[in-house]
């Protein structure tokens, strides 16, 4: 993925109203290639620097000044790509759908630009909900292709697999929430809006067209070792 597709953060950043942000994300940019982030989290007193290669968990500390390290952070090669207002009590559902959303829609479309038959599309996490990826496929149009009708409802046997960088800022709104330092939300809470946003973001793209016509898609949300709830099934 282009740089751009992860920077866009106009469209997507939360307005706030009289509300100071608590929460900057930044991403570093080799080459038009998204190499790392960056994540300043601000709670009463406490503010912690977290950093690290995209997709990945990084490293944690804490700081004493936020404005220094944010300014030594631009000057070292970051963009600010999200400004957020950060609640420990509180999972932001609607945020999450957005991004979530977003980063889908550039993924299928990436892929389909790649691999132009691609007719499925499913967001894959794990039992934990601390990982968020895409999966893809071409089915043959074949009414006796009894392989393809085999794997239909099976994402993990699709051929095509995306763990770009598009979704780091979708796994960033994800790792929020396991990380016991700041959050303070019970994780059945979280995993009930996480799995109902996955869920709303892949109707929601389904209902715009972005996949095309439905009768000749399937849609997907798959869990591991879940069963998968499927949003669109093409007609054979």
């Amino acid at each position: 993925m282009r740089a751009r597709d992860v920077v866009a953060a106009v469209a997507y950043e939360v307005v706030m109203t009289n509300v100071v942000p608590s929460w900057w994300l930044f991403h570093r940019v080799v080459d038009d290639v998204v190499v790392e982030f960056a994540e300043i989290v601000v709670v009463d007193d406490r503010a912690v620097l977290r950093t690290g290669k995209v997709l990945t968990w990084g490293i944690s500390e804490e700081i004493d000044d936020v404005d220094a390290v944010r300014n030594r952070l631009l000057t070292s090669g970051y963009i600010v790509t999200r400004r957020w207002h950060f609640d420990p009590v509180v999972f932001d559902d609607e945020r999450f759908l957005d991004e979530l959303a977003s980063a889908a829609h550039t993924a299928f479309s990436a892929l389909r630009e790649q691999h132009p038959g691609l007719n499925a599309f499913a967001l894959q996490t794990d039992d934990g909900a601390m990982t968020i990826g895409a999966v893809a496929h071409a089915f043959a149009d074949d009414d006796d292709d009894d392989d393809d009708d085999s794997i239909l409802l099976d994402p993990s046997a699709w051929s095509v697999q995306d763990m770009s960088v598009v979704f780091d800022v979708v796994y960033r709104l994800i790792l929020s929430q396991h990380r016991d330092d700041l959050s303070l939300v019970g994780f059945d809470q979280f995993r009930a809006a996480f799995d109902a946003a996955v869920i709303r973001a892949l109707s929601i793209l389904r209902d715009k067209g972005v996949f095309g016509d439905n009768d000749d898609v399937t849609i997907i949300y798959d869990i591991t070792d879940g069963e998968p709830v499927v949003i669109a099934s093409r007609r054979r």
